[in-house]
């Protein structure tokens, strides 16, 4: 019974975490943008082009490996506790690693950009030199491998 509810629960959150996707494409763009402005150690700006796509749904296909990573690795997890505490460092994990990869962005862009333009003494780029998908699938893997290795810490701490 309590597998079954645990799947339920699984299936539910992954269509959640779907559809917020897919509701926030457009915010996580922006975001992403401006996270990158803001970890940039130069003066950049970007012009933007026209994004208006329908069912845009990569990033929230993306999104769905959140609930999935943590249900496989908290599934042999005995105690609510140590859950509790996984999630937590779990939860923190994902903004950091976003925001190392915006500043890895932000370096990408200032080495591979072609025919510079500086207006105002900025640099300007165009949005779609930004790799959205790269910096939140990278972000998810590498918050997955942290939580590997902090299970097996956790579980050990815990012995």
């Amino acid at each position: 019974m309590n597998k079954n509810r645990n799947l339920l629960f699984l299936i539910l959150s992954v269509i959640l975490i779907f559809i917020i996707g897919v509701m926030y494409e457009a915010d996580y763009r922006t975001l992403t943008r401006n996270s990158i402005k803001y970890f940039a150690d130069y003066k950049l700006s970007f012009y933007g082009a026209k994004e208006f796509r329908i069912f845009e749904t990569d990033i929230a296909f993306i999104l769905t490996l959140i609930p999935i990573s943590f249900f496989v690795l908290t599934k042999n997890l005995a105690s609510f506790v140590l859950k509790v505490r996984f999630a937590i460092f779990y939860g923190i994990c994902i903004p950091a690693f976003y925001c190392l990869y915006c500043f890895l962005e932000s370096e990408f862009i200032k080495i591979t950009i072609t025919l510079p333009d500086y207006v105002n003494g900025a640099l300007m780029y165009h949005s779609n030199n930004i790799n959205y998908r790269l910096i939140l699938f990278a972000t998810i893997i590498s918050t997955y491998i942290v939580g590997i290795i902090s299970k097996k810490i956790i579980i050990k701490a815990n012995r």
